[in-house]
């Protein structure tokens, strides 16, 4: 209560003299902390903040000091209420708040997201460095407040655009599962001429795709397991023992796999070859190399 009375006073000086204004935001600590019954509450001082930083930059603008001091009324009443409301128990504290939340105008309402939050941060901040770049010439808080809102909105536009990048690049065909595509009387040999084929259409994440399958195929072909449709990439790894001599090639072929396929990392040429190359350790022969525009 003291705190508050003594910005009212204050404020009654900065009425007569606007210069004080200056003098006066520059003390004025960013929040009030209220202690209560074991219980703290944060009461901002953003408002009174840009209020007297208007009567300091553009008192022809700002709002009256009455207005202000109406406001810190306001505050103080709700303190006072609050002192009041403590002689109530929890319980009927709790029924009371729960009939009235259950009036009409209350229906819908709801506390800050985590992306009204973000938002709020991102403002204050800007708001800070709008505030060390123009503080010291004159630029008025309207001015600012438009800044922050610009930045703030060029920013969300710049990361829904790149959401929606990122969204495109993995859209893919419901193919994408690693057993989906392929049943087993299809042999490696024809999985490796269709990813020729992709390789030399370009579509050199498609070839990545088919060439995997030709290394699971093979594996099969030797005698190493059985392909399963249910079963998934990372599974066919573990069935290969660490010792195994094919389990190094196996697994690098794997790990192209999975950054093309389902990390959405940009293939080329160069990762097909480096993938033909395990496969031949596997014992893949190819009959010819992928034609592309670089040959």
């Amino acid at each position: 209560m003291a705190e508050l009375d003594r910005w009212g006073d204050a404020l009654m000086r900065a009425k007569r003299n606007p210069a004080e204004a200056g003098a006066l935001r520059k003390q004025l600590p960013a929040h009030w902390r209220v202690d209560f019954e074991g219980e703290q509450f944060i009461v901002p001082t953003t408002w009174l903040h840009a209020a007297l930083e208007t009567i300091a930059t553009n008192p022809q603008s700002a709002p009256s000091c009455e207005v202000i001091q109406k406001r810190l009324r306001a505050v103080r009443a709700e303190a006072l209420r609050l002192r009041e409301v403590s002689t109530t128990s929890p319980t009927a504290a709790r029924s009371k708040l729960d009939r009235i939340l259950k009036h009409k105008e209350f229906r819908g309402v709801r506390g800050p997201t985590w992306w009204d939050t973000l938002i709020e941060r991102v403002a204050l901040w800007l708001s800070d460095v709008l505030e060390r770049l123009f503080g010291t010439i004159g630029v008025s808080a309207q001015t600012k407040r438009r800044l922050v809102w610009v930045f703030v909105a060029l920013s969300g536009l710049m990361l829904a655009v790149w959401m929606i990048r990122r969204l495109l690049r993995r859209q893919t065909p419901l193919k994408l599962g690693p057993v989906l595509g392929h049943p087993a009387t299809r042999g490696w040999q024809e999985r490796t001429r269709e990813a020729l084929a992709a390789a030399g259409r370009g579509n050199f994440r498609d070839a990545i795709r088919l060439a995997y399958w030709a290394g699971v195929y093979r594996l099969e072909e030797i005698g190493l397991w059985k392909t399963d449709r249910t079963r998934t990439h990372r599974e066919y790894l573990g069935l290969l023992p660490s010792s195994h001599p094919q389990r190094d090639a196996f697994a690098e072929i794997t790990r192209r796999f999975e950054l093309v396929w389902y990390a959405g990392r940009d293939s080329s040429l160069t990762d097909f070859e480096a993938l033909l190359r395990n496969l031949e350790k596997l014992g893949c022969v190819f009959p010819s190399k992928p034609e592309t525009a670089r040959s």
